[in-house]
């Protein structure tokens, strides 16, 4: 799908709510930052690496584009972090985390369609210095250094805002104590060029504001927050980050993705969004969204009200500066003051009295359920209870104006119940605990279990939830996130064990070094052994047949140890598991003695126990090998005295004659029986397999492609896995690989010789027409000629009904290629320049050309098949699919054909075991490997 331009900064926004959902529905998701007029939408990884770091000035964030380019990716939406919430702190945090982890894709999601719609765009404007709070609390330091910050922001962005300066004004003479105490906090705070002003300096500052004393702060400034959060959303949009509109948060859950373990969801209109960590900043809704992942109901969000009065413009010279009182102790609210707006507006109050819905900014606008819930409450009962007399004179101040105006007269007598009109009003979330004590400082929570609630004041009077989980099955290396502490926690969450710590980095620089500095972390609660990275006793490496195979009886063998299987695609058997004639063998055709004739009779009785322990769908369909020409029939002979001396239960000899008893449109000369040839289907055997893995305890990740094994500095688990960027690495003791097609490769990664080396084979497969499944009941195979390298073409029914002919054998071009169109220069350059390989050609020439033009002309492996069916024809073929087979060669040009196990040179050979071959018949040897498999680690690594 060719990318195209969107202005606007959210796609919810500008398409509509249908064609959202089509989009997400389609796997599209927005990717910031590409470059302007490109055609096509970069990855969401070079889009982060080639974000722009320049600021963005107010012009240019006012003539921003919003511009997004919407690039095909996986669905739902996939993220490293989603933070909920694009309000002031919203924005700032997902901002932040953009700017210190740039690699990570990131997603800020509002519920409503605009960012601050809410307290950041409905709050007086103010940029406080800091004199309130108690000096060395997080509240006063994060407020000085906020506000350095906040100008700092300003003046790099040329951000329109303006240093009006506060008078904090005692009008009473029992004020002056608690001015003079307000001074000294400043002073300890690091207010900056804090002054104390007689009340006859006061008219220096303020022309009509009296008073007996005075508090001035020249940096207190005033600013849109509103429009700041959405300057925070285009900065963090211009470095890469996602911007969702119209998304309010219905559910959390967690996914069953293995590297993006939390779901959250939305309404009707929207896609789940899958990401590795989550952090809301919900305001309002904070309490609820925290619920939402197992968190404790308290605190809980009461919203009050605030009711402004506006001045009339014939009037606004009077206020020049913010004016503010002398806070009163005995009350929970700060008071009513005067605050110049950017716009020339100056506000005065507000009140404070309960609002009837959640988003309620009138005594109009109620929410049945948020009331009932409110005055529900036993925190706000005892609330009502401790200050109903100053509920109702706010609320008396909120109806009557005039009462208003004559608490404003303290500090400008001037002013006239005539000169105001009614202004705006915003809904502050004010966090209440079950005491009915208002909680006016940081809460971070992660959910159930220990839970540290630090008392950490917010200036800006919001509880932001700062949640982030990350579950068992997740990839991601948290100290990414901290700098210093990184201590788990387990909870119950959903019936399932989630592993959440605060994100201490979450508000801003300045926040993430004070929370740090202030020494907050989460109390560990977790099992031995949660650590981060994920840590295990063992890993498996493959999700075949034989990985899963290995992993399930390694875990049955060692049930107290923790072991985890990585599979490099997202589902597991995606490849020779999923994709061969589905036979399970007797072990016929080896030589006595070897290994691979005795894992393979081993593993043909482990396989129907298997089945019959687990109802599982298999077929004893028998298997006729049939002799055509007579010099095939002492061949034959020597394969009966073979399938004898390894123990093939009930094989016997025919005659040509006896042949239709078992096969009724198969000819031949002589035939050998085995009746306990059977065929299943052995990709769903592997996800049985690993189902069995997983409820032993085991741990599985899929979509996770190793790509280094080196030594870790961990005591514990020497052994560190790498994935690719998506991904962590992980810790563990012993490593245990079954990988395929790529096992050579992943062989070499600890030091083991580049030899056998895995060339890849392509069998194409014909499909027989439905009208025709009748003449095949059994598998029917050819003698092998032992001057060829492969089987040869074969008849075999499958478990749904179809039957596969074929199939030839033809290189592949890529180590996954399905057909000649599948090509991969670095794997085709690869087969061709070994040597062995080179070798294999001049040797079987004349074979791997008739191989070919089999594969090419239909009609040419038909009439190879017709020499056992003699009534098929051209027309009642058509072409099937197609396996790649993973065959190991030595240097000499030799074909492998037995099992290889390496662990290497070097400090990790001794934790080490890779299953370099497991050539056919690998699937009906699964189990008996595994317990071959289990047997050496249990030896070599001194278990």
């Amino acid at each position: 799908m060719r990318s195209c331009r969107i202005r606007d900064m959210s796609l919810p926004c500008v398409l509509a709510r249908s064609t959202h959902r089509l989009l997400l529905g389609h796997g599209i998701r927005c990717v910031s930052n590409a470059p302007s007029g490109s055609g096509t939408g970069k990855s969401s990884e070079s889009a982060f690496r080639a974000a722009a770091a320049a600021p963005l000035s107010y012009s240019e964030y006012r003539s921003a584009p919003w511009a997004t380019d919407v690039t095909p990716f996986s669905f739902p939406p996939q993220f490293d972090i989603v933070v909920v919430g694009g309000g002031i702190v919203g924005s700032a945090t997902a901002r932040q985390l953009k700017i210190e982890h740039p690699e990570m894709s990131i997603c800020m999601v509002e519920k409503e369609s605009k960012l601050a719609p809410h307290q950041s765009g409905n709050n007086s404007g103010v940029i406080h210095a800091g004199i309130y709070y108690t000096p060395g609390s997080l509240k006063a330091k994060l407020c000085v250094e906020g506000m350095d910050l906040a100008y700092k922001f300003f003046a790099e962005h040329n951000f329109p805002h303006k240093k009006t300066g506060k008078l904090i004004v005692a009008v009473e003479p029992e004020e002056i104590p608690r001015l003079d105490a307000l001074f000294e906090r400043a002073l300890k705070n690091g207010c900056k060029d804090i002054k104390m002003i007689d009340g006859s300096q006061i008219k220096e500052y303020e022309p009509y504001c009296k008073g007996l004393k005075a508090l001035w702060s020249p940096h207190t400034g005033i600013v849109d927050w509103g429009e700041v959060a959405k300057a925070f959303a285009a900065d963090f949009q211009k470095r890469g980050g996602t911007v969702y509109t119209n998304y309010p948060v219905k559910d959390i859950t967690q996914s069953t993705h293995p590297m993006f373990p939390i779901s959250v969801h939305s309404d009707w209109k929207s896609s789940r969004i899958l990401t590795k960590y989550l952090v809301t900043c919900a305001g309002l809704h904070s309490d609820r969204v925290a619920q939402l992942t197992g968190c404790d109901p308290a605190p809980k969000i009461v919203p009050f009200r605030g009711e402004y009065l506006l001045l009339k413009p014939e009037k606004r010279h009077i206020v020049k500066t913010n004016i503010y009182p002398v806070p009163d102790p005995r009350f929970p609210f700060l008071g009513v003051h005067f605050t110049p707006r950017m716009n020339g507006d100056v506000w005065l109050g507000p009140n404070a009295v309960l609002a009837y819905k959640r988003e309620g900014y009138s005594y109009f606008s109620i929410s049945p359920t948020d009331l009932f819930e409110s005055l529900t409450y036993s925190g706000m009962r005892k609330l009502v209870g401790k200050y109903f007399t100053y509920g109702m004179k706010e609320l008396y101040r909120g109806i009557f104006i005039g009462a208003q105006v004559k608490q404003l007269q303290r500090f400008v007598p001037e002013l006239k119940r005539s000169d105001v009109t009614r202004g705006y009003s915003g809904v502050r979330a004010q966090a209440m605990d079950p005491e009915g004590n208002l909680v006016d400082d940081f809460v971070f929570d992660s959910g159930h279990g220990p839970v540290n609630e630090y008392s950490i004041t917010s200036w800006i009077h919001m509880m932001p939830h700062f949640f982030s989980c990350v579950s068992e099955y997740s990839t991601f290396e948290m100290h990414h996130l901290l700098v210093q502490h990184q201590v788990w926690r387990s909870q119950k969450w959903w019936r399932k064990k989630i592993r959440g710590l605060s994100l201490s980095c979450a508000l801003s620089r300045s926040t993430h070094r004070l929370l740090v500095s202030h020494g907050l972390r989460c109390v560990s609660n977790a099992p031995p052994g949660y650590d981060f990275p994920p840590q295990f006793d063992m890993v498996v490496v493959g999700g075949g047949i034989v990985g899963s195979a290995v992993a399930r009886q390694l875990k049955m063998e060692h049930p107290e140890m923790k072991i985890c299987q990585v599979e490099k695609e997202g589902k597991l058997a995606p490849h020779q598991s999923g994709n061969n004639s589905g036979v399970i063998h007797a072990g016929i055709y080896y030589t006595p003695g070897t290994l691979k004739a005795k894992l393979c009779v081993e593993g043909n009785d482990l396989a129907y126990k298997f089945f019959a322990e687990n109802n599982f769908p298999h077929k004893k369909s028998g298997k006729l090998i049939v002799a055509v020409e007579p010099h095939e029939i002492p061949r034959l002979d020597n394969l009966y005295e073979r399938a004898q001396k390894n123990g093939c239960k009930d094989v016997k000899m025919i005659e040509g004659s006896q042949i239709k008893e078992y096969e009724p449109y198969c000819k031949g000369l002589k035939a050998l029986w085995s009746p306990h040839t059977g065929i299943v289907e052995w990709g769903e055997v592997a996800k049985a397999l690993s189902a069995d893995f997983e409820k032993k305890g085991g741990t599985v990740y899929v979509n996770y492609p190793v790509k280094n094994i080196t030594a870790s500095t961990h005591p514990m688990f020497p052994i560190s896995i790498h994935s690719d960027w998506r991904n962590t690495r992980i810790l563990t003791k012993y490593l245990v690989t079954c990988c395929g097609l790529h096992s050579d490769r992943v062989a070499q990664l600890t030091g083991c010789n580049p030899a056998p080396k895995i060339i890849p084979f392509r069998g194409e497969y014909l499909l027989l027409r439905p009208e025709k499944k009748h003449i095949v009941k059994t598998n029917i195979y050819p003698v092998p000629d032992p001057r060829l390298p492969f089987l040869g073409v074969h008849f075999t029914p499958r478990m749904n009904g179809d039957v596969w002919l074929g199939p030839n054998a033809v290189l592949a071009y890529k180590r996954e290629g399905y057909s000649y169109f599948s090509v991969s220069p670095s794997d085709l350059y690869d087969s061709l320049m070994y040597s062995g390989m080179r070798k294999l050609i001049f040797k079987y020439f004349a074979f791997g050309m008739k191989e070919l033009y089999r594969g090419v002309f239909i009609g040419a492996q038909v009439k190879q098949l017709q020499r056992f069916v003699p009534e098929l024809r051209r027309r009642d073929v058509t072409r099937g699919p197609a396996g790649v087979r993973a065959q190991a060669m030595d240097p000499q040009g030799n074909l492998v054909d037995d099992f290889v196990f390496d662990s290497g040179t070097g400090p990790l050979s001794k934790r080490v075991l890779h299953v370099r071959n497991a050539p056919s018949p690998g699937a009906t040897s699964s189990l008996a490997i595994a317990k071959m498999v289990a047997k050496e680690v249990k030896s070599r690594f001194s278990l």
